[in-house]
């Protein structure tokens, strides 16, 4: 700092801070005996401008030997800089009050006759930063801070002039005629520095709050960016880019309830359709503003699920077994053999694959799965489950009828009933396929004495060994089989390697399969 910049410091700011503080036209400034504060164009200056100068010692009594012009012990806002450890917002006004009032005794002479006198000294918290003084009532003040090279009462200063420096030269090391250009940035970066002293940034202690977090880009940034952070701060707290009210919506709120109510009563209904509806009603909506108007009142367009068609009587009979079976325990559950025909086909659908492509990639024989007309052969399974493992599982080579299926029971039941371990009075399942319900079948189990469970019609859903299907035709897919007999043969083999907690895990959820009904 030099004799130009002290006065253009003194003509920025100190008839600003008197005006702020209500001093009215007859105040005194307090300076040091500093060679820029007592040179001649400052003191033309402050001739100029009507201020009074308050006469200072160049050596103060209380301290001894002290350097030329150095008298800090006599500047009241020397006992306040031991206050910045805590925010200046928490700054005791008795403390203040006492500093005015001790004034006095520590000139050893009355009281000045001056009404008030605006203190000024160079210790600061932070580069720009904003300090706080008080005048003899306690209140405090704004005034701007200056810089007198004094190491003796300045120490925070010169502290903080060493760590610009080096931020500096670390920028300019390329190019350093640039060096103005970071200095914003370096001493912007010094106020958000957190103080390891105090637990505040720089500029919080001065100002009360924290700074508003600026962009970080090397680009020069505007004086209007700038203000209207500042503002955004000011006024929210925060310097994020807040939500906009945007465009309104094309659909109104009575058009919202009235797609809406047409959905809930239709759920088939076509976009298309929902297009149609508005247009006549006045307003033109495309199919994708449809979409989105709907997921925002919570539904979402989804494949409808494949059921078997279900009669009222199919409706009476499902409800009946399942309020009669509810409440049974899980044990009995475990007694039970449940078992099933499927077709398996060679090439067919009988589980979905995922690759990973690129683009346009999708018709590269690695990306494809080759189908043929009818599935390219198939066989018929027969087979059956317990809660303790599979059971059982036949290929089905001709059609079948009562008989066939009587053999297959003769020949494959009983002895699943035996691997299984089942305990005595085990039940039976099947569903009602006529084969099922032959007489020749009837008769055979009535002689056999087995307990058959009676079975709603129309009830897939309630066979857990649907699930079990899945689980085989996924497995078999994995294998790629290439012809009709290694189809088999994997078939078998993915049969008994299904582990026995898959079906374990069926039975022990078959009351959950109830309550859906």
């Amino acid at each position: 700092m030099n004799t130009a910049i002290y006065r253009e410091i003194l003509d920025e700011n100190l008839l600003q801070s008197a005006l702020d503080l209500r001093l009215g036209r007859r105040f005194t400034l307090q300076q040091d005996n500093d060679p820029k504060h007592t040179a001649t164009i400052t003191k033309e200056w402050l001739r100029v401008k009507s201020v009074n100068v308050l006469e200072w010692p160049s050596q103060s009594p209380a301290r001894a030997q002290p350097e030329p012009s150095q008298t800090p012990d006599l500047n009241r806002i020397e006992y306040l800089w031991r206050d910045l450890k805590e925010e200046w917002d928490k700054l005791p006004k008795d403390r203040c009050a006492k500093r005015g009032a001790s004034y006095s005794r520590r000139l050893e002479a009355p009281q000045m006759d001056q009404p008030f006198i605006l203190h000024v000294d160079a210790s600061k918290v932070g580069a720009g930063a904003v300090l706080a003084q008080v005048d003899e009532s306690g209140s405090e003040c704004p005034v701007g801070g200056s810089s007198g090279y004094h190491p003796q009462s300045n120490g925070r200063t010169e502290r903080l002039n060493q760590d610009l420096v080096t931020c500096l030269r670390c920028l300019v090391s390329q190019k350093q005629s640039t060096w103005s250009h970071h200095l914003t940035w370096v001493e912007y970066a010094h106020n958000t520095l957190l103080s390891a002293a105090t637990g505040l940034f720089p500029f919080q202690c001065a100002n009360g709050y924290q700074p508003p977090l600026f962009p970080a880009n090397e680009e020069e940034v505007k004086k209007s960016t700038v203000g209207a952070n500042i503002r955004r701060w000011k006024t929210y707290k925060t310097t994020d880019n807040l939500p906009r009210s945007g465009a309104p919506r094309k659909i109104s709120p009575r058009g919202v309830k009235m797609i809406t109510r047409t959905v809930s009563k239709n759920p088939k209904t076509t976009r298309g359709d929902l297009v149609n509806d508005l247009q006549r009603a006045g307003t033109k909506v495309t199919k994708a503003t449809i979409s989105n108007t709907l997921r925002r009142q919570g539904l979402k367009s989804c494949s409808a699920r494949r059921v078997p068609l279900l009669k009222p009587v199919h409706v009476q009979a499902r409800l009946k077994f399942a309020r009669e079976h509810l409440d049974d325990p899980e044990e009995d559950w475990e007694n039970f053999i449940w078992s099933d025909e499927t077709k398996i086909e060679l090439f067919g659908k009988n589980s979905t694959r995922r690759v990973w492509r690129r683009k346009n990639a999708e018709l590269h024989p690695k990306n494809t799965i080759p189908t043929v007309k009818h599935g390219g052969g198939n066989i018929m399974l027969w087979g059956c489950f317990s809660a303790k493992g599979p059971g059982r599982l036949m290929r089905v080579k001709e059609r079948m009828n009562g008989a066939m299926y009587r053999e297959i029971f003769s020949d494959n039941l009983l002895p699943s009933a035996r691997a299984l371990k089942m305990k005595r009075g085990w039940v039976f399942q099947h569903d009602n396929d006529p084969k099922h319900t032959a007489r020749v079948m009837k008769e055979w189990l009535r002689k056999k004495h087995f307990k058959v469970l009676e079975w709603p019609s129309q009830s897939p859903d309630l066979n857990p060994i649907e699930n079990l299907w899945r689980e085989l035709k996924v497995r078999v897919a994995q294998r790629q089989p290439q012809n009709i007999t290694a189809l088999e043969e994997i078939c078998m083999e993915e049969w008994a390697k299904i582990p026995a907690t898959v079906c374990e895990n069926l039975v022990k959820t078959y009351r959950k399969r109830l309550t859906s009904v």
